[in-house]
């Protein structure tokens, strides 16, 4: 994410969903952020994947908030579960800081 201008904006940070085995797998987790306010620059986000059978969901990273995977599913029975969904992030503009066109990558 690259912005060449200040604005503030609102964020949604979902984790990866746990994958599911005997039970199902943990939601992953939610961070919003309402109004932040964000400099001109570079951004990277991580975006959590979706655990395999059994196994935990990755977290998700926006904005140095951290929304955690979901856990995995009960590991009993030997049976095969699915995998969990993967994580999200939603950046929404609420308004630029200044009367400059933003160049927004």
């Amino acid at each position: 994410f690259i912005t060449t201008v200040p604005l503030t904006v609102d964020v949604i940070a979902i984790g990866g969903g746990g994958g599911g085995q005997q039970s199902g797998g943990g939601a992953g987790g939610l961070i919003i952020s309402n109004s932040k306010s964000v400099a001109a620059g570079t951004y990277s986000f991580t975006v959590g994947q979706g655990g395999a059978a059994g196994t935990a969901g990755q977290n998700t990273v926006a904005f140095g908030h951290t929304a955690n995977g979901g856990g995995h599913g009960g590991l009993s029975n030997n049976q095969t579960g699915g995998s969990g969904g993967s994580g999200l992030v939603v950046v929404r503009f609420v308004t630029t800081q200044t009367t400059s066109t933003p160049i927004i990558e």
